[in-house]
């Protein structure tokens, strides 16, 4: 099974009332494909929740994800490999 791991800018543009359309794009080939699955780490969720309003946008992606507490090495350099990974 695929796996796609959000990043704090993946997890909000997610969020958003209108999504940029290349994230609508992805999201709607994981539907169709139905083998993948979308994980945000723990760490992930804690940076992107702030205690106001907003989080009420982000709560909502994360019902409807996996949060990982713990992520393989080996899953991270694939999320980093795959070019999806932006450096900062």
């Amino acid at each position: 099974m695929t796996a796609i791991v959000l990043d704090t800018g993946g997890l909000e543009a997610w969020s958003r009332r209108r999504p940029p359309p290349d994230v609508l794009a992805l999201m709607e080939v994981l539907r169709r494909v139905g083998s993948a699955r979308v994980v945000v780490p723990s760490v992930v969720a804690v940076e992107a929740l702030t205690g106001a309003a907003r989080d009420a946008a982000i709560d909502r992606v994360l019902r409807g994800v996996q949060v990982e507490d713990h992520l393989p090495i080996s899953t991270c350099r694939i999320a980093l490999n795959s070019g999806s990974a932006q450096p900062r």
